[in-house]
């Protein structure tokens, strides 16, 4: 069995993350690789072939939980301007955007952001992947 400790969960991370058409994210369960259906050999049959089962398809997380976490950060702001800012940024369409823009104008909560990010998405990529259900 895999030990979580060998499995790249900033990779997985991102996988979980990324909604883009273009992009097929893989999991390979004998080695914690994951990595673009596109990053794996196909050369020997059954070596990171995604047709023989060996490799997990990585499914992107809804974007309610992205958004979720922007909520949960903007909670924790304790400017209130900029913690209005950032509010605002999330009403109507295009929250993610607007709000990635609003942090620029305060770099200190963009480090933060980053931060808050990063652990709440390694926390999901290695809470119990792909087996959940």
């Amino acid at each position: 069995m895999l030990d979580i400790g060998q499995v790249d969960l900033a990779a997985l991370a991102v996988a979980l993350e990324d909604h883009s058409p273009e992009s097929t994210w893989w999991f390979d369960p004998t080695t914690g690789e994951v990595a673009p259906r596109s990053a794996f050999s196909l050369d020997q049959p059954g070596e990171g072939d995604p047709e023989t089962g060996r490799l997990i398809p990585v499914e992107p997380i809804p974007s309610s939980e992205g958004y979720r976490d922007m909520e949960q950060f903007v909670q924790l702001v304790r400017d209130p301007r900029a913690r209005d800012r950032l509010d605002r940024a999330l009403q109507g369409r295009g929250p993610f955007r607007r709000f990635k823009d609003t942090l620029l104008e305060f770099p200190g909560l963009r480090e933060a952001w980053f931060r808050f990010h990063t652990r709440a998405w390694n926390a999901e990529a290695s809470s119990g992947w792909p087996m959940r259900g």
